[in-house]
């Protein structure tokens, strides 16, 4: 799809899959949620992109967790896009 949309006007719009902040009920896997964002990154290269949280139920009881993969999203765009 990065192929497709790159140097166009239209936006990529991904939206992460929801388990990694609102479904595990174990810690947050950062380091999968890192490879799952550079996957993406990755893809779109080139290409105008949209992060969409969407379908997040439940935090476990860590209300960190969407902070924190905010955090991550603009690290690896920083480190890969920068």
């Amino acid at each position: 799809m990065g192929s497709m949309l790159k140097n166009s006007n239209v936006i990529y719009s991904r939206k992460p899959a929801p388990h990694y902040i609102g479904m595990m009920e174990s810690a947050f896997d950062e380091e999968a949620f890192r490879q799952h964002i550079a996957d993406t990154l990755n893809a779109a290269r080139d290409c105008k992109l949209e992060f969409i949280f969407r379908d997040v139920y439940t935090l476990s009881d860590d209300k960190s967790k969407p902070g924190r993969a905010v955090k991550i999203v603009r690290e690896m765009i920083d480190k890969m896009w920068g």
